[in-house]
């Protein structure tokens, strides 16, 4: 939504990955700069894509159209204004097909607009179990295991199927949200230590700006936190 700054950027990432076989939807969430224009173009360019333009309705809107208009076996989300390392997608696949995992998660690092690296999270290498990688959300640093977004990582498209996602707006913790969700439909998780990611810190992003219905967000967050803990027995 309203990135035509770092469009380009992202989206030639994500053609030039060196696993060609994939479906790149990118969806206009009723932008009111020149990403339309923008997008409409690449569209020409590269067969592969596929452009959907809607109103404006959040991220959550966003990741649930995605999920359900994707026709691949696996699916990968990536924001607009961030970019992605040429091998990702051959990374988190060898990944998930040597582990017959459900979902892989690889590192990723923070860079300023100018693109100079701010930090690095970097997984250790192993594949846990559901419940394992639910108590790792819950109670590790985020900064070692890498859990909380959703854009460091491969889905089996299949998790999607039937998922309840969050009703309304949900200005905050929504990545994390989803990923509970997620792991707990899960049967393994794999994780690899490439960086595979950059994040852009820019200012005008969501984390960086701060509203009242923030704080709803956040006790929703809480309760499905709360309430998973509960149901996988966490000691």
């Amino acid at each position: 939504y309203n990135v035509e700054k770092f469009l380009d950027k992202c989206i030639e990432s994500i053609i030039k990955q060196t696993y060609k076989n994939i479906e790149i939807l990118c969806i206009n969430d009723g932008s009111t700069d020149g990403c339309k224009e923008i997008l409409d173009g690449w569209g020409e360019k590269d067969n592969r894509i596929k452009i959907i333009h809607k109103e404006n309705g959040g991220l959550i809107s966003v990741r649930r159209l995605g999920a359900k208009t994707a026709a691949g076996e696996y699916i990968a989300f990536i924001d607009s204004d961030d970019y992605v390392r040429e091998d990702m997608i051959e990374l988190l696949l060898t990944s998930a097909i040597k582990s017959n995992s459900d979902i892989a998660v690889a590192g990723f690092e923070t860079v300023d607009e100018n693109g100079v690296s701010l930090q690095k999270i970097a997984p250790k290498e192993q594949t846990v179990d559901s419940k394992e990688a639910l108590r790792a959300l819950l109670c590790d640093d985020f900064l070692e295991t890498g859990l909380y977004p959703v854009w460091n990582k491969l889905y089996k498209t299949s998790l999607f199927e039937a998922l309840s996602f969050p009703s309304g707006v949900f200005n905050l913790g929504e990545d994390q949200y989803l990923n509970l969700l997620l792991l707990k439909k899960a049967s393994k998780v794999s994780f690899l230590p490439n960086s595979v990611y950059s994040y852009v810190q820019r200012e005008g992003s969501i984390m960086h700006t701060m509203k009242v219905s923030y704080v709803d967000s956040f006790f929703r967050l809480w309760e499905l936190k709360k309430k998973i803990a509960w149901d996988i027995n966490l000691k």
